[in-house]
């Protein structure tokens, strides 16, 4: 194993994510490579620090200075942008009640429009205050919240029992169109679930851009795109749990 393939599964390792076999290569990388050894310690010890974090209120200014820096990290270490992304994710978690998120904008031109739209919109709506406008678990809290917002009514549910808590809501633009977005967790992971009208958008393919992947599907006469940086296997179980429901 090459320390670009470790690196590349370090954040799954250090999430316990990996099956037995990836884990057992990843382990013995590490035990011959000091550089991988201290990125995997320097996961940890951030993982730490914001534990310790908890819900107190961030200072003013401090997620405008981290998304500054992790956009500069972003553009000069490419290699740097799954840490990025794991810096986004542990915030996200730490500070979900207590102010905005700062996420690291992933360049994607050249990318089908849709996809970057998906993507841009995800990242952006993570950056919000609070994820979105509407928190609350409860379907039926968040459901009635979009009444005279958009033009239709979202199916909302709530999928805590399978692993999957409904965190929020909000109303985004996909394509120039509105879109109900919804906001769910996974561990420190955050998923977000665009439903729109059929036929509004071109749909996108289930894919991947820039570590975020993206299941798409239609039903009832709506589409849904669901946007995540969680591994493709359990970006795909939550989007069958929906599409069972």
């Amino acid at each position: 194993m090459t320390c670009d393939d470790a690196r590349d599964l370090l954040e799954a390792y250090h999430d316990r994510e990996l099956g037995a076999e990836d884990r057992a290569r990843v382990e013995a990388h590490l035990q011959g490579c000091a550089a991988c050894a201290g990125e995997l310690a320097g996961l940890r010890a951030l993982s730490d620090r914001v534990r310790a974090v908890g819900r107190t209120p961030p200072p003013d200014g401090m997620h405008a200075r981290a998304a500054a820096a992790l956009a500069r990290e972003e553009l000069a270490r490419p290699d740097r942008r799954r840490f990025g992304r794991l810096v986004a994710s542990h915030l996200a978690a730490a500070v979900a009640g207590a102010g905005a998120v700062a996420l690291v904008a992933s360049t994607m031109i050249g990318e089908p429009p849709l996809t970057r739209d998906l993507v841009s919109a995800h990242v952006r709506g993570l950056a919000s205050e609070e994820f979105g406008a509407v928190r609350s678990g409860d379907p039926h809290a968040v459901r009635p919240w979009f009444t005279g917002k958009i033009g239709f009514a979202p199916r909302v549910t709530d999928l805590a029992g399978d692993g999957f808590p409904l965190l929020a809501g909000r109303v985004d633009h996909v394509a120039g169109q509105p879109a109900a977005a919804l906001v769910y967790g996974r561990r420190l992971h955050r998923i977000t679930l665009f439903i729109a009208p059929a036929g509004s958008a071109a749909t996108a393919a289930a894919g991947k851009l820039h570590g975020y992947n993206i299941e798409s599907w239609q039903a009832d006469g709506f589409r849904f795109d669901a946007v995540s940086d969680l591994n493709r296997d359990e970006l795909a179980a939550f989007a069958a749990l929906l599409r069972a429901r």
